[in-house]
Parts: C-alpha cells; sequence; structure tokens
C-alpha cells in the first residue's frame, strides 16, 4: 500500500509541471494585428510541444526585442520566453575592399566594411592576419548613411583606436577586436597606419553579435509567424515568465524560420504596390477626364460635320415660271 501511495505521489509531482505549463499556455496570449507588424517570416512546424527559435542577424536588426511576437494566423499570441546564450552569433563579411582616400598619406591603408544590415545591435568585429611580427595603429570608423544622426554628418566617426601587434615570430598573431557599437549605418572603415612597412595582410573578418533564443510551446497543427517591426510596442508581458525556471529547464526542439519579407496590410499588398496602383488608377481617370473635356456634349469631329453641310456659293434659287 505504501509502495502505491509513493508512487502515487510521484506520479503527481512529475505531472504538475507539465499542468502548469499547459494552464500558462492552453489560452495563448491576447490578440494582435499582424499587419501593423513590418516584417513577418513563417515558422516551420515541429512536434508538439516545446520549441526554440534563435533570432538570425535580421530579426536583430530589424527589432528592438521588445516588438517580437509569435502569433497565429487570426492574430494570437504565443506567449514565449527569451533567453541570452553565451555563444555569439558569428557572421562572416565579405572580403575587405581597398579604397583610396583624397589626400590621405600614403603610409596609410583603408579598407571599406560592408555590414549584413543597418541597425544591428552592438557587437565585435574581428579580424585575423596570417603576419608574425608587427606592430600597427589601427581606427575604425562608421562612415554616414543618408538618414545618420548629425555626429556622423559632418564625416567618419571614430568608433575605436587601437594598437596591434605581435611580437612572437613562433605564435600567430591574435586576431584584432574591436568593439562595434549599435549604428543605423551598414558600412565601417578600418583605417591601419602601416608605418614604412608593406601592407599588413588582412583576412577572415567577422561579426559577432549577442545570440537570444525564445521558448515557447506549439501545438504541432497551428501555422506560427515571428513577428517584429513595430517599434512603439513595450515587452511582452505573459504569465508564461512564471514558469521560467521550470521551462527553460525543460528539453525542446529548435525549428527554424523562413526568409524575412513585410507583412501584408487590409489588403493583402504590400503598401508600395497599393501606392502605385492608386497612383495609376488616378491618372487614367485624370485622362478620362481631360479626353471628355476636350470633346463637350459628346460632339462628332469638326472635319465630320463640314463633310455633311451643304455647300452654299454652288446652290441655284428655284425660280418659277
Amino acid at each position: 500500500m505504501r509502495l502505491v501511495v509513493l508512487a502515487f505521489t510521484l506520479g503527481t509531482l512529475v505531472a504538475a509541471p507539465a499542468r502548469a505549463q499547459d494552464s500558462a499556455t492552453r489560452d495563448g496570449g491576447a490578440t494582435i494585428d499582424p499587419r501593423a507588424f513590418r516584417y513577418a517570416r513563417p515558422i516551420t512546424p515541429g512536434r508538439p510541444g516545446l520549441t526554440t527559435i534563435t533570432l538570425d542577424a535580421a530579426a536583430l536588426a530589424h527589432s528592438s526585442l521588445n516588438d517580437v511576437r509569435i502569433a497565429t494566423a487570426d492574430g494570437h499570441q504565443v506567449p514565449y520566453l527569451v533567453e541570452p546564450l553565451e555563444d555569439s552569433l558569428s557572421l562572416a563579411l565579405p572580403r575587405l575592399e581597398l579604397v583610396r582616400i583624397k589626400d590621405e598619406p600614403a603610409t596609410r591603408s583603408t579598407y571599406r566594411i560592408r555590414l549584413p544590415y543597418r541597425g544591428l545591435p552592438a557587437g565585435r568585429l574581428v579580424i585575423h592576419t596570417d603576419a608574425r611580427v608587427f606592430t600597427r595603429e589601427v581606427r575604425l570608423e562608421a562612415l554616414p548613411s543618408s538618414d545618420e544622426d548629425a555626429r556622423l554628418r559632418s564625416g567618419a566617426m571614430v568608433l575605436e583606436t587601437m594598437i596591434w601587434r605581435n611580437d612572437d615570430p613562433d605564435h600567430s598573431a591574435p586576431a584584432l577586436t574591436l568593439a562595434v557599437p549599435t549604428l543605423r549605418t551598414a558600412e565601417l572603415r578600418l583605417v591601419v597606419d602601416e608605418g614604412d612597412n608593406a601592407a599588413l595582410p588582412l583576412r577572415a573578418t567577422e561579426l559577432q553579435l549577442p545570440t537570444y533564443r525564445l521558448r515557447f510551446y506549439q501545438d504541432g497543427r497551428t501555422p506560427l509567424t515571428l513577428l517584429y517591426g513595430q517599434p512603439e510596442l513595450a515587452s511582452p508581458r505573459y504569465d508564461l515568465a512564471l514558469l521560467a525556471p521550470r521551462v527553460r529547464e525543460a528539453p525542446a526542439q529548435a525549428v527554424a524560420v523562413g526568409p524575412e519579407s513585410n507583412a501584408a496590410h487590409v489588403t493583402g499588398i504590400t503598401p508600395t504596390i497599393v501606392f502605385w496602383c492608386a497612383l495609376g488608377l488616378a491618372v487614367l481617370a485624370l485622362v478620362v477626364l481631360i479626353a471628355r473635356l476636350l470633346r463637350p456634349n459628346g460632339s462628332p469631329p469638326a472635319t465630320t460635320a463640314a463633310s455633311s453641310t451643304p455647300p452654299t456659293s454652288s446652290a441655284t434659287p428655284a425660280t418659277g415660271e
């Protein structure tokens, strides 16, 4: 009998978290309008249960994390937890592009660094070299974008300056690591003071960003969408947060998200298409109106009217005898 009671007690304790989690997620969150978000990405379906997705560079650049939502097609929110991860999100950047700056000293090498998106969160720029013995002063600058703030409009803004060196020919040089703040530009510039040496060979440039993972429950049947791009939204507050310790410790399946696209508006068509369609209809209506004004009362052309009028100069009046 005691064994039965003990087994029942253990079963109750094991089932309690599952019931609590089901209670916190069964009704979901409040409804929202998916069309109010700038970006929408389909979430790959998975097995019913606890699920995770990791935010990529596009989501980090186009959201503030506060405006991230998971929703069904009819706008019902799916509660989630945000997990900062220890591992960084590493993005390989295009090959550094050597550029020439007017009036720049010949002892400097200047490189253009292109980032995948504007508005990325603060991270670290990591650059490698095959050189063994060297010392260089390097400077990282941010180039202005079309709508950048006043501090960049006058020219490049210096982000960090440091000395990069290696005096041990038997070991590879340590990577150059530079802090990159949050910027509204997608272009940086690296200036290397070469002194009287040949240009330092640079390779393998990467950008390391903070990594965040969303943890939520899905039923395995309902299509879900990741939404973001509504800066005025505040961070969501879900009851699921009360179960954070249990939810974070439970095993979960990882799923991916589809490509980034603009969320549809009321008509189901993106705003740009709606604008051009409306403009085309307005122009067509204007052309029809002008054509009607040029031909009042729908009268026939003047040449037709003239041809139907009998000539008067050659007419001979009839006389009676």
